[in-house]
């Protein structure tokens, strides 16, 4: 990880609220009001742990050095309910979102591969899998950074969507159904959260995964390799559904995104 102080003409401030996007809690370091601030970079030098296999069957390694099979799901009607588009590009072979934006937005990639299914279709049980981290930060103390990371292991559209988040601070899943980034989540669509017992730094990656089943209303979170619980909610169908990638306005990097048939699983009707 580098670093290298920085002269700044705009104010930076931390994000309000209560929503994954923006706010989190844990504890956090106050900055000194007179420090300037600093632009952290990095890769991570090593990698955590995924789930283990189990009866899971690796279906697909996506290769973004063949590209991205993601795209923009959310319709510019919805942009007012704090989604943007951000700036997602292939570099080394990672997928990045670089585009620098407020940390209560949402910008959404959705799978639209072919591994189960035309459209980026998943079957009734599977698995997701992804590593990513921040590459790029501006600002004093990372325990106050507002950069999260992403996974939305079950994506139906903009309203309904399960999301798990990585802040520096906290790590924690909800679930999304008809509320939006930026504003307060009511607590009850909380599904899991702990905290870091360390700030989690730039260029310091995270694994998110997730299993999936659709026909039994339920997903079972992951972090760093670790089942952290199995929910059951009468939200998780198996209507048309995917997966996705997200950013809170944080240039950050996904890679190793991998994707699981789960015992029992029918892939998607054709369409």
């Amino acid at each position: 990880m580098t670093r290298k102080a920085i002269w700044l003409s705009l104010a930076l401030g931390l994000a309000v609220g209560c929503s994954p996007a923006g706010g989190g809690g844990g504890p956090g370091v106050n900055p000194n009001p007179n420090a300037s601030p600093v632009e952290y970079t990095g890769d991570p030098e090593s990698l955590p742990p995924g789930p283990p296999l189990g009866s899971a069957t690796l279906v697909a390694t996506i290769d973004f050095d063949a590209g991205a099979q993601f795209a923009d799901p959310i319709p510019e009607a919805a942009r007012v309910n704090n989604f943007t588009p951000g700036d997602w590009q292939v570099s080394e072979g990672r997928y990045q979102q670089q585009a620098e934006a407020s940390s209560t937005t949402l910008s959404v990639r959705k799978y639209t591969g072919n591994a189960f299914g035309a459209g980026g279709r998943m079957p009734s049980k599977y698995r997701v899998e992804a590593v990513t981290w921040q590459y790029r930060w501006v600002g004093v103390d990372q325990a106050s950074n507002p950069g999260k990371l992403f996974l939305i292991p079950y994506w139906r559209d903009e309203d309904e969507y399960v999301i798990l988040s990585a802040s520096p601070t906290v790590a924690e899943s909800w679930i999304a159904n008809g509320v939006y980034p930026g504003r307060p989540w009511p607590n009850e669509l909380k599904l899991w959260r702990m905290e870091w017992k360390e700030p989690r730094l730039v260029g310091q990656a995270v694994n998110l995964a997730a299993d999936v089943d659709a026909d039994a209303g339920s997903v079972t979170i992951y972090l760093n390799g670790e089942p952290q619980g199995t929910f059951r909610r009468s939200f998780i169908t198996n209507a048309p559904h995917s997966f996705a990638l997200a950013s809170n306005g944080n240039q950050v990097r996904y890679d190793w995104v991998k994707l699981y048939r789960l015992p029992g699983a029918s892939d998607a009707p054709a369409e």
